[in-house]
């Protein structure tokens, strides 16, 4: 870390909605890609300006990371469906996905990991999908992001858990990648 002071910012990927006018914050947790940029919080250049004006007054820069679910294509029984815009190459993987339903026994720690929140739900424990994500926090990181905080964190599955949706059974995981 940089300097004691900290700035936490915002989900910075591109949400499925360019909403800017109110109090809309949820928006920025439905995201489409692991892409920098979005119309509430400005460019992949906006962000890299911010964490070198952080940079300056020794703050670091500490990104919340959205990882385990997308933007979702509505209400009801569409719930748990990507968005209309969500990018292709997730939205057209069967293997990213997790089963389209939602956690009906919050103290099962398998339904916890492998259904929705109310948001289709990735499968983390994918990892064509981690190199994805993992692009992303690269990224961040070659941008100024001195660190992350990922949001609906216990959503995501570790190596060790229970039927993981094809985890690895040993070796470091997600977490450790």
């Amino acid at each position: 870390m940089r300097g004691t002071s900290l700035l936490l910012t915002s989900p910075i990927q591109t949400n499925k909605e360019g909403v800017t006018e109110g109090s809309k914050w949820w928006i920025l947790y439905q995201p489409i890609n692991f892409n920098i940029g979005n119309s509430q919080l400005g460019s992949r250049e906006d962000f890299r300006q911010l964490c070198q004006e952080a940079h300056k007054y020794g703050i670091s820069v500490i990104v919340d990371v959205v990882a385990n679910h997308t933007g979702n294509a509505g209400g009801g029984n569409q719930q748990y469906q990507p968005a209309h815009n969500v990018d292709l190459v997730i939205k057209n993987n069967g293997y990213f996905w997790h089963e389209a339903r939602g956690v009906e026994n919050w103290n099962d720690r398998w339904q916890v990991t492998q259904w929705g929140i109310g948001l289709p739900d990735l499968n983390t424990s994918n990892q064509e999908l981690q190199d994805i994500i993992i692009g992303f926090l690269n990224d961040a990181i070659s941008l100024g992001a001195d660190g992350f905080r990922f949001d609906a964190a216990k959503h995501i599955e570790l190596s060790n858990d229970p039927g993981g949706g094809g985890a690895p059974t040993s070796g470091p995981g997600y977490w450790a990648r």
